[in-house]
């Protein structure tokens, strides 16, 4: 499976749970701050391909919050064989 994120869908933490619970089918209980995120990415049974825009960590995007959220996917996608991801 391959997922391309939206940058759109990053104008805010709120917004940005809500995007990538809805299209990386994460579970109700999905806790929608960047432990839950990766703990839901460590659980991705399927080889999965997670394109992530850079410009999340920009200003009018995520800022900070972005920088570490691309780490946090980065983080996961060393610890599952399934998952891998691209920064572009």
């Amino acid at each position: 499976m391959e997922i391309i994120l939206d940058v759109k869908e990053f104008k805010g933490k709120k917004k940005a749970h809500n995007y990538l619970k809805k299209v990386l089918k994460f579970p109700d209980y999905y806790g929608k701050n960047l432990d839950a995120l990766y703990d839901c990415l460590g659980e991705i049974g399927e080889e999965t391909l997670i394109t992530v825009p850079k410009a999340i960590q920009e200003k009018g995007y995520l800022g900070e919050y972005g920088k570490t959220m691309l780490q946090v996917f980065l983080d996961a996608a060393e610890e599952n064989e399934a998952l891998k991801v691209q920064i572009k």
